[in-house]
């Protein structure tokens, strides 16, 4: 696997969680790492680059009598090559990670 930078590479998810639980959570996901914040939008310092993150408006799921917060997820790698794109969101995924039993 390559280490040299990739060119700008963003992906979409969908989080069952709501804008206050996902700001709550965030410092958990970046480490040390410098953050900006400017409404919905995260920007995210490294070392190795920017991370750029945009939450779109909260939704509600619905099934059958339960809902469940849903939010999209935009996120944006600037400057970062494939590994440490799966090192990011490896500790994002871990910060983020709900339990269950």
């Amino acid at each position: 696997m390559s280490t040299a930078p990739s060119p700008d590479t963003h992906l979409i998810r969908e989080m069952s969680i709501t804008h206050n639980e996902f700001f709550r959570l965030l410092p958990r996901a970046v480490n040390d790492a410098a953050v900006a914040r400017q409404g919905n939008r995260i920007t995210i310092t490294t070392g190795t680059g920017l991370v750029k993150i945009t939450l779109a408006p909260e939704t509600v799921r619905k099934l059958a009598m339960l809902e469940f917060p849903v939010t999209e997820v935009t996120i944006e790698f600037n400057g970062f090559s494939a590994s440490e794109r799966v090192a990011f969101l490896a500790r994002f995924d871990l910060a983020y990670q709900k339990g269950g039993g």
